[in-house]
């Protein structure tokens, strides 16, 4: 029968843990990074970037705040304790990322406590911000186009025109006229693919930090976004409506 018994030596846990996501850090879930970090006993450390290209390191939170008050925005912030029981450090740059080193009570807890702060700092919008997700937009965009397209022009849709057959995916029975519009359709769609990624891009970043002069960007990031969302509606339902009309057009005997 096998016997285990408790450690009687120190041993420490390394763990490294990176939860790709989008995040907004205010002042408030700063502070308590700041506290949860200090019951490992040893003073808190902060080094951060400005979009100046300037470096700042402190050691208190308050410091931190009150630089980001002086018309700096930060792009990254390395927040650390290290004592001789624990190292543990929180890099805020592409994504949340962790390094854990600590006995294994510690580590373990940390580490809960981890995942549950990076859902609290995750806007709604953090799907959005992903550039695989923002991918998967431009292809599906992409997609639609093409199939509108080559069903049949654009514009017949509103101007009362039918294909000659249902869902003629060929370009023989095109004409002339058919050429033209998606000659014209398709810079008119690129431009606006461009426009409105970077809209994206500029309003639903995956880094924010809401402090200082970055909370007055942030104020103006979401006004921006509450407008997008109703552009996005109105996108979405033309979208639809227009899909719907051209299938069942396409389907339907004249």
């Amino acid at each position: 029968m096998l016997m285990f018994r408790a450690r009687d030596y120190p041993v420490k846990f390394k763990k490294t843990l990176q939860i790709p996501q989008a995040f907004v850090i205010t002042e408030a879930n700063l502070m308590k990074l700041d506290r949860r970090l200090a019951e490992f006993g040893g003073p808190v450390k902060y080094k951060a970037k400005t979009k100046d290209d300037f470096e700042i390191e402190c050691e208190t939170v308050d410091v931190l705040v009150r630089e980001a008050s002086l018309d700096r925005s930060f792009t990254d912030l390395h927040v650390y304790v290290i004592v001789p029981d624990a190292n543990i450090q929180v890099f805020l740059r592409q994504f949340v990322y962790f390094v854990i080193e600590a006995n294994e009570t510690e580590a373990t807890k940390f580490e809960k406590w981890a995942r549950l702060w990076a859902a609290e700092i995750k806007p709604w919008y953090s799907w959005l911000a992903n550039p695989f997700n923002i991918l998967g937009i431009y292809l599906i965009m992409t997609s639609i186009f093409l199939i509108v397209s080559l069903i049949s022009p654009f514009w017949s849709v509103f101007i009362g025109e039918k294909p000659s057959s249902a869902l003629n995916f060929g370009f023989s029975e095109w004409n002339a006229s058919s050429w033209l519009r998606l000659l014209i359709e398709l810079p008119v769609f690129i431009a606006f693919q461009q426009f409105l990624f970077r809209a994206i891009k500029r309003n639903f970043p995956m880094i924010t930090f809401a402090i200082g002069q970055g909370l007055l960007e942030y104020n103006k990031q979401e006004a921006a976004r509450h407008t997008l969302r109703v552009v996005f509606l109105v996108i979405g339902t033309i979208l639809t409506g227009l899909l719907t009309a051209l299938l069942a057009r396409s389907f339907i005997a004249p």
